[in-house]
């Protein structure tokens, strides 16, 4: 069995995987980590080991199966719990983009769980068309009304 630490470590890893998903760290996410990493041992501070694995993840090399693995064999529950603290992380700068959505899907594909114990913490794929749709429109405009005759 893995100390708290071991444990922690990998939970740690999970969710900066989750806040690298889309290619970018904020510092909302980079908090928001840290805020519930800390609320997992009681309010204190961080172990130096999960410091130094905040301030040098290795996200090149960083592989959500293996980080999985430690937790396919928990209950039901405590992996749902894994997959809300990535959806989460994904939330703290405001916005959820489809690689952050691929990445829930993929931490929970991966825990063994059916895309119906998590569906209501990923997109559906109406919503991320009509994000696309709002993107599209504001970066060209409305379209154009068409003149009387």
């Amino acid at each position: 069995m893995k100390s708290v630490t071991e444990r922690l470590l990998i939970i740690t890893d999970l969710l900066l995987g989750a806040a690298y998903s889309d290619k970018k760290l904020r510092g909302e996410e980079e908090q928001t980590v840290r805020k519930l990493l800390s609320r997992m041992i009681a309010g204190r501070a961080l172990p130096k080991e999960v410091e130094a694995r905040i301030e040098s993840f290795p996200v090149e090399t960083f592989s959500l199966e293996k980080a999985a693995v430690d937790f396919v064999k928990d209950p039901p529950i405590q992996k749902r719990k894994l997959l809300e603290l990535v959806a989460h992380i994904h939330e703290a700068d405001g916005e959820i983009d489809i690689e952050e959505d691929a990445y829930l899907r993929s931490l929970g594909a991966a825990l063994g769980m059916k895309e119906s114990e998590y569906k209501d913490l990923v997109l559906e794929y109406e919503e991320v068309e009509e994000h696309l749709r709002a993107s599209l429109l504001e970066l060209v405009g409305p379209p154009p009304v068409p003149e009387k005759i």
